[in-house]
């Protein structure tokens, strides 16, 4: 069983790695963010087989009633160790994807900002090629005459 979780959870490490590096090459924040997304849906997926694993070899123990008592109090140990670390990993999760989102918000502001920068100069170079030749009309002493005649 050991090997075989070896083997299947290098595979999907690597795997994965390599599928998340094919989808998202272009944007290194998305990959960011899938690449923590894979790592957390790994550790789920463990912890349910691993449960799973547990459960199918489960065989209760007939024991005095206060020794059953002890037993069962000892159980929820491990479980509310395991809901702490799910806790702490989610909320890790959740302040890694709140900082990535803050960080593509401020680069999205960034590059709209530029083009807008951008553009702006775009159309004041253009009404300044428009303004041009009517101001060179204006100013002839040919239009002049033309215009108080």
């Amino acid at each position: 069983m050991p090997v075989a979780y070896l083997v299947v959870g290098l595979a999907w490490i690597f795997g994965s790695d390599h599928v998340l590096d094919w989808l998202f090459r272009d944007d290194p924040g998305a990959l960011l963010f899938a690449g923590s997304l894979n790592g957390v849906l790994f550790v789920v997926v463990t912890a349910v087989l691993m449960h799973l694993a547990l459960l199918a070899r489960w065989e209760p123990v007939s024991a005095a009633a206060g020794e059953a008592e002890r037993l069962h109090a000892r159980l929820w140990q491990p479980v509310t160790m395991f809901l702490i670390a799910g806790l702490m990993i989610a909320a890790a999760g959740y302040g890694l994807y709140a900082r990535q989102a803050g960080e593509v918000r401020k680069e999205a502001a960034t590059k709209l900002q530029a083009i807008s920068d951008l553009n702006s100069l775009q159309v004041a170079a253009w009404f300044a090629d428009r303004r041009r030749p009517m101001r060179e009309a204006a100013d002839s002493p040919f239009t002049g005459r033309a215009v108080a005649d």
